[in-house]
């Protein structure tokens, strides 16, 4: 045969095939994000899901998913996991400090350090 020249296989009566597995397609990152919400989380964190920015000047801070904030790569943070507090609000921690915010209709939160943030686009 030549280097380029397909070859023909067929397996001999008795030889061991390897059959290709049926396995589930792969599920587009919301499908996976509805999974996760399915596995227990408040109400309160389920709906943040998605991308937040900045109300003021739309700088984009990261994505909520699966109760955590997955910060935007400029800020070179780990995630950080986001709490439902007693009275209904939600907290996390960065960089040691606990931050504070109340959610309010139609997507956005408002921080304990001032900053507004809002669903992305």
């Amino acid at each position: 045969t030549k280097p380029d020249e397909a070859v023909k296989f067929t397996p001999r009566p008795g030889d061991v095939v390897n059959e290709v597995e049926e396995k589930a397609p792969m599920q587009a990152p919301s499908a996976v994000n509805a999974q996760a919400l399915k596995a227990g989380l408040p109400p309160e964190i389920q709906k943040l899901q998605g991308f937040w920015q900045t109300e003021n000047d739309r700088q984009l801070m990261g994505e909520i998913s699966a109760g955590n904030i997955i910060w935007d790569q400029d800020f070179n943070h780990d995630k950080s996991t986001l709490k439902v507090t007693a009275g209904g609000g939600l907290e996390m921690e960065l960089m040691g400090a606990i931050h504070r915010a109340t959610y309010e209709e139609p997507g956005r939160l408002k921080w304990s350090d001032g900053e507004t943030w809002i669903r992305a686009p």
